[in-house]
């Protein structure tokens, strides 16, 4: 990385600092110099206090890059693609997060819907299967699975469904994506994860769409499913050798139970092994498990960064 100096001279290239890059792109920058430590997507310079400094190029790739990576590619197999081949990938590519169009979501989730009230499970698995292949696996987790859980939410509440409606979509959903899972091939020197709920969590579903995410993103994910005690959490943790610990903890907890238990996989595990904690409880506790060296997380799009970052750890 070379050292410049900004130059005042008419035509010379504006040089932009890092953080104005990460306004710019949406882009952390934790990202942005994981993106060029280990991709090499960009080769920013360094200003004369030893900052790194963009130019107008290197932010139009980034741009692209982030396109590409919500449109559900993998930075790793875009990082070294040029500008024009970037281009040319996202005209053919699926919508990004931000352009998803509405209306043909609305409309694949009323068709599952119709298929879940007529009890027809096969239905219900084709027209999933039909929305990864569509979207990507990781643009289905992201773009139309929180739309769909949400509205089963909304459904239960208002008596639209009843049990046996709801526990044929999860059923269906958790089959799914556990196939889905197992068909992202990564790397034989992949950084593991495991991806589990904690005793009393049996709401999986958290836990297999962070496990897809970072499958898709080239981790080696090691999927244990709900209601684990943290022992054997641990146990599965230090035996895979695993860079990661992904927790969906959606359940109420009492009291400080659910800090206790996070404090006690944190002594387990050692201090090197990223803790993620997703779900609204571990939310609510953010700043306790936070306070213990966990990283408590409130959306997807959280996970994926803080995915990139602990890549290099």
């Amino acid at each position: 990385m070379r050292t410049v100096k900004a130059s005042k001279q008419p035509g010379a290239a504006r040089l932009i600092p890092i953080g104005a890059v990460s306004l710019r792109t949406g882009l952390s920058q934790d990202v942005l110099r994981v993106w060029e430590r280990r991709y090499h997507a960009v080769q920013p310079k360094r200003s004369a206090d030893g900052n790194r400094v963009y130019e107008e190029a290197d932010v139009a790739r980034l741009e692209l890059l982030k396109r590409a990576t919500e449109s559900g590619y993998a930075i790793g197999r875009v990082a070294a693609l040029s500008a024009d081949q970037l281009t040319d990938l996202l005209k053919d590519a699926a919508p990004s997060r931000t352009h998803t169009d509405k209306t043909q979501l609305d409309a694949e989730i009323a068709e599952i819907f119709q298929a879940v009230h007529a009890m027809n499970g096969a239905r219900v698995n084709d027209l999933l299967m039909r929305s990864v292949v569509t979207r990507g696996a990781e643009g289905f987790v992201l773009n139309l699975l929180p739309v769909l859980l949400h509205q089963t939410g909304d459904l239960w509440e208002e008596g639209g469904i009843c049990p046996a409606h709801e526990h044929l979509l999860s059923a269906t959903l958790q089959r799914m994506l556990g196939w889905t899972m197992s068909q992202l091939s990564v790397p034989a020197d992949a950084p593991v994860l495991i991806a589990v709920t904690p005793s009393g969590q049996r709401h999986e579903m958290g836990a297999l769409m962070c496990g897809i995410l970072a499958a898709s993103r080239g981790w080696r994910v090691e999927y244990l499913g709900p209601d684990l005690p943290i022992a054997d959490i641990a146990r599965a943790t230090v035996d895979a050798g695993a860079r990661a610990v992904a927790l969906s903890v959606v359940h109420r907890t009492q009291g400080d139970s659910l800090r206790a238990e996070m404090h006690l996989l944190r002594d387990l595990v050692g201090s090197e092994t990223v803790i993620f904690v997703g779900g609204r409880e571990g939310w609510r506790h953010k700043k306790a498990l936070a306070a213990i060296g966990t990283t408590p997380l409130n959306s997807l799009d959280a996970f994926l960064e803080h995915l990139e970052v602990n890549w290099t750890r």
